[in-house]
């Protein structure tokens, strides 16, 4: 999923690999600050003055990276949707969360054994906004994205997320695969309403037969 984020995850990355001409450049930035300072007395923060920017361009990155959210708010004019899969024991569970042209949707499907079950679930716009500005801040949840498609996805000890919106015409795409006990208050908590929202009893809350 490309977003803000991952354009200055991008601009890390690509700082990190800097070679001999972004270091000269950088110098010749130096020079060009430093050189006012040192002409006026200001000799110390002209020596400063190149740690001080990079710091500054840091903190400024970091910040961004805390407050941008994820992904748009939510739209009548995108399409977004949320599906969670995961196997508790002997059964299977999905649902899918949507809220396509202005209309909130939930369905939810359960295996178990050969029986299969879908379930139209109750979705208000509030329910699903609530869901989804939650996703958007929730920068926690970027620990637990799961790229690699050759890998087999453990969906008995995990719940797969899939997180997906169009936005000018194209569709963006994120995987999250978060264990059944998350030690993440914050995407535990999120998790936890998700299954909510389909009278899903969570893993270790269910009942000794």
């Amino acid at each position: 999923m490309r977003t803000p984020r991952d354009a200055l995850r991008n601009f890390r990355k690509h700082f990190a690999r800097w070679g001999a001409t972004e270091y000269a450049l950088l110098l010749v930035l130096w020079g060009g600050m430093s050189t006012p300072l040192y002409m006026n007395g200001w000799g110390v923060f002209s020596v400063l003055s190149l740690p001080l920017f990079l710091g500054f361009i840091l903190c400024a990155i970091y910040v961004a990276h805390r407050c941008i959210p994820s992904a748009p708010a939510l739209g009548s004019k995108r399409s977004h949707i949320i599906e969670i899969s995961t196997i508790v024991g002997p059964v299977e569970r999905h649902g899918t969360l949507s809220f396509l042209n202005g209309v909130p949707a939930a369905t939810w499907t359960t295996h178990e054994g050969g029986d299969r079950v879908t379930v139209e679930a109750t979705m208000t716009d509030l329910t699903f906004r609530n869901f989804w500005n939650a996703y958007r801040y929730l920068h926690a949840l970027q620990q637990f994205t799961t790229t690699d498609e050759k890998v087999e996805l453990d969906v008995r000890s995990n719940h797969l997320i899939t997180v997906a919106f169009t936005d000018a015409g194209q569709t963006y795409v994120g995987n999250f695969l978060i264990p059944h006990v998350c030690a993440v208050p914050k995407v535990r908590a999120w998790v936890e309403q998700l299954e909510a929202s389909g009278n899903f009893t969570r893993p270790g809350d269910r009942e000794n037969p």
